[in-house]
This record gives structure tokens, sequence and C-alpha cells, in this order.
């Protein structure tokens, strides 16, 4: 995402990618990571990697976990952008449930060979 960003060094980024543990981001925070970076080369890029993040087991749990959503300073959030619903926290342990029966049906299928 760096060389998408126009960045060429990682502790560049904002500091919402550099914590040591993930953090629910912010509705709206690549339209903000755009803004900040006005010479990002390629927004579907960056887009795709917020996208993504926002997929992973990892970041799916913070979701679950937290009670609300972080700006890219790592800030909280007490907006409508920073709640986190019920349905956010249903979507998560959707996004959970189907990583885990991938990775189920891969080992079913490794073990069947």
């Amino acid at each position: 995402m760096t060389e998408s960003l126009g960045i060429s060094k990682i502790e560049n980024l904002p500091k919402i990618f550099l914590a040591k543990r993930v953090w629910p981001m912010k509705i709206g925070v690549a339209d903000d990571l755009l803004a900040r970076y006005p010479n990002a080369q390629d927004r579907k890029i960056v887009k795709k990697a917020l996208s993504a993040l926002v997929k992973t087991l990892t970041y799916s749990n913070a979701v679950i976990e937290e009670d609300r959503r972080y700006d890219l300073d790592l800030n909280p959030v007490y907006d409508k952008t920073g709640e986190i619903t019920d349905q956010s926290r249903a979507d998560a342990q959707n996004n959970i449930k189907c990583a885990l029966d991938k990775i189920r049906k891969r080992k079913m299928q490794g073990s069947a060979q």
C-alpha cells in the first residue's frame, strides 16, 4: 500500500497501520487516507488493500471485541463513523465463520489426497 500512496517508507504510514495490534477503522477511512495522501497513484489499489484488511480474522476479532472505531491517527471516533453496530459485529462473526469454513475445507481436501 505504501507505493500506491506515494510513501517511500513503511514508517510513514498512519499510526493505525503501525500499531502493534489491529484496531477497527472508522467508516470512511479510505477517503481520509486518500485525502491525506493526494499523490496516491491508484485509488482502487488503496481501497482494495483496505478491503482485504477488513476481511481478516484479526480485524474481525477487533470489531467484535472493541466498543469504538479509530481514525488514521489512532484516535477513537465518537461520531456515527466510529460506532460499532450490532450489524458490524454480526458481519465480523460471519467473516470469521466463512474463513474457518474455508480452512476446514482445505484441510479436508488435503487429507483426502
